[in-house]
């Protein structure tokens, strides 16, 4: 049979309707997957930062409180008590010279010379390790007697949430191309069933007519 039959137009509009139709849902799909995957990056980034913000009011009251050995008592606290949300903290003197640090043995890729020096006291500091993902976010806030206090937070953690989120998506992506495929199926044949049936109906009647 001819490829420019009746029938061969109809499986060549089938295909066309199905990669069609296909591709519309996958798009729809990876649409959902990036509004959920920034949703979520901005959801763990907003916490992480709200964490340390929090551990920065902590330390701020703990100083106001006692002075150095006040915080150094604090941080050595937390340490021998395992506390869950381990924090990057120093304190230095107006010229930015560092006079107390605490620094998880674990972050130690990181680079604080950037920290040392003046004009370094902005809002928020990302300091990047050997592993381009690994970021130490610091904030940073001026004390009533003009020393620097700095609290920081690894973002190694949430990195590793955000990865094995894009892993996911990534399997269930094999999923949808093969859902998208059967449903794209079956909606070009419910699209094309109307022309199908006329198709008949025109065979019909041109064999009735060649008799």
């Amino acid at each position: 049979m001819s490829s420019n039959s009746p029938k061969g137009g109809g499986r060549r509009i089938s295909l066309r309707l199905t990669l069609w139709f296909s591709a519309i849902f996958c798009l729809g799909y990876l649409a959902i997957l990036l509004a959920a995957y920034v949703s979520l990056s901005t959801y763990l980034r907003q916490k992480d930062q709200a964490l340390i913000e929090a551990s920065l009011k902590d330390y701020q009251a703990q100083y106001r409180a006692g002075g150095m050995i006040a915080l150094k008592n604090a941080i050595k606290f937390e340490k021998y008590a395992g506390k869950p949300n381990i924090f990057f903290v120093r304190v230095a003197g107006p010229e930015n010279r560092a006079l107390l640090m605490y620094f998880p043995d674990q972050w130690a890729g990181f680079d604080l010379n950037r920290l040392e020096g003046p004009g370094k006291t902005e809002r928020w500091l990302r300091l990047e390790a050997g592993e381009p993902e690994d970021v130490l976010e610091v904030t940073t806030s001026i004390l009533p007697d003009g020393f620097i206090l700095q609290v920081g937070k690894s973002t190694g953690d949430r990195e590793g949430l955000l990865r094995d989120f894009r892993r996911m998506a990534l399997g269930i992506a094999v999923l949808v191309l093969l859902m998208g495929l059967l449903c794209g199926q079956f909606l070009a044949g419910r699209a094309l069933r109307p022309i199908r049936h006329l198709i008949q109906t025109v065979g019909a009647i041109t064999a009735t007519g060649r008799l």
